[in-house]
């Protein structure tokens, strides 16, 4: 088991590695996620086209928002953006970059153009679907009693909501990426359960909880990866879709390259697997969640001073967005 966790390591060695733009970085996650799972995504359940997104919307029974329920979205959005700003207060250069994101975001909410304005739907009460945003559709469906309830499922798809963008076949949402050119069953994706992780633990940040019964082994690795980086340098990633700047902060504190890519696809196969009753990958989560806890508890990963976080922030502020 340990040598098909790491057959894909000498790969972090490879000059592709460096060449930063989405359509690399996701052949290469191509190759690395099939060789960590062992398995493609067929098999998993999961077959990311372009048109699975619309199709999903087209199968479920929704209903629409009123526009009072929508003006009562954008106050929340606008609540979330007061949050994610007192946090990065003392950070004028990250708050700078992400308010430009997050501003034409909740404009897009009334927006009159129909191709930037948010859709939104409420699921029915029995309909299986808490919460979902759907990127490739620009489209929130949350289930109608969270959604009259405007509660944390509601927070976390806007948090998505925020943290998204697709364009040109490749969609980016937090520290996900899925490339939908790849023309293949292979795993066309990357960083799924670390964005979810970190979206929870936002979410709860925004509401001062300290735990959550939604994703909790992903959401505990991602505040303690947001503990090693600081919250305000891992937040300027997350909101700017940007999970390579995210892989370069981690090399700045200490991560080797095949370090970084266990967390970030190990937590994706733990996403992936978690309905699985195969025997197989029962014993793999094994030893992916052993790998993850010994990279997280080696000691020299300290939380940054402020010096070092002023040298992230200018390491970001290089650092360019995919």
């Amino acid at each position: 088991m340990k040598n098909m966790l790491y057959n894909y390591a000498y790969m972090t060695r490879n000059k592709r590695t460096d060449r930063k733009n989405a359509d690399q970085i996701t052949e290469y996650s191509k190759i690395l996620n099939n060789s960590l799972h062992g398995i493609d995504n067929s098999n998993l359940g999961f077959m990311l086209d372009k048109d699975f997104e619309r199709k999903s919307l087209e199968e479920k029974v929704l209903i629409d928002v009123s526009e009072v329920e929508r003006e009562n979205i954008r106050i929340t959005l606008q609540n979330i953006a007061s949050g994610i700003y007192e946090m990065i207060e003392h950070c004028t250069l990250i708050k700078t970059e992400i308010s430009k994101i997050i501003d034409f975001k909740i404009d897009a909410v009334d927006s009159t153009d129909e191709k930037q304005r948010l859709k939104i739907f409420k699921s029915q009460p029995n309909g299986g679907i808490m919460g979902q945003y759907l990127p490739t559709v620009n489209t929130v469906v949350v289930n109608k009693n969270r959604i009259e309830k405007n509660d944390t499922t509601l927070i976390h798809e806007l948090l998505h909501y925020l943290s998204s963008e697709y364009k040109d076949g490749i969609m980016k949402s937090g520290f996900y990426m899925v490339n939908y050119n790849i023309k293949s069953n292979m795993i066309n994706d990357i960083g799924l359960g670390s964005t979810e992780g970190y979206t929870e633990y936002l979410n709860k940040l925004l509401q001062n909880k300290k735990t959550t019964n939604t994703y909790l082994y992903h959401f505990l690795v991602a505040r303690d990866i947001a503990n090693i980086v600081d919250n305000e340098n891992m937040l300027y990633c997350y909101i700017t879709h940007n999970l390579l700047a995210l892989i370069e902060v981690l090399e700045y504190k200490g991560f080797k390259k095949e370090e970084i890519y266990d967390l970030i696809l190990g937590l994706d196969f733990l996403m992936y697997t978690y309905k699985s009753n195969e025997n197989t990958s029962y014993k793999v989560r094994k030893e992916v969640l052993k790998v993850i806890k010994k990279i997280l508890s080696k000691k020299e990963y300290e939380i940054c001073s402020e010096s070092k976080n002023k040298d992230i922030e200018q390491l970001v502020k290089r650092q360019f967005t995919l």
